[in-house]
């Protein structure tokens, strides 16, 4: 299966979960760009006791840090733990009660998804084939 075929499955499971289908299962959604702008609106817990990261508070992670974690790394599991309770910190102090329904804005914008890139760069690399043979799957 194809990586896109597997984002099409994901997708399409969300949206079914999303439509109320299971009326007994309450999906909420609650997303985080890994990106400073994203990070910034957390409450700045520290991490100076975590190993394998170069920052002392959540504050002070890069998006070069943040652009780094792959899923994968387990030792990055106690920085992903702690971005997550921030969340939770977030989400508590945005939503009374918390967790009823997802960290959106009135118009459906989610609160710590930024949507931002280096779109210079995207469009360079998106056009440049060898680029894409070196990343494709």
């Amino acid at each position: 299966m194809t990586a896109e075929a597997s984002d099409d499955a994901s997708d399409m499971q969300n949206f079914l979960l999303r439509l109320g289908a299971f009326k007994k299962l309450d999906f909420r959604r609650f997303q985080i760009s890994l990106d400073t702008d994203a990070i910034r609106k957390l409450p700045n817990k520290q991490l100076s006791d975590l190993h394998n990261v170069t920052a002392d508070w959540l504050h002070d992670l890069t998006n070069e840090n943040l652009g780094d974690i792959p899923l994968d790394k387990v030792s990055l599991f106690p920085l992903m733990k702690a971005i997550g309770e921030a969340m939770v910190d977030f989400i508590v102090a945005k939503q009374n009660p918390p967790f009823v329904e997802d960290l959106v804005d009135g118009n459906g914008k989610e609160l710590l998804v930024s949507h931002l890139g280096d779109i210079v760069r995207i469009k360079a690399q998106m056009s440049n084939s060898s680029w894409l043979d070196k990343h494709e799957e």
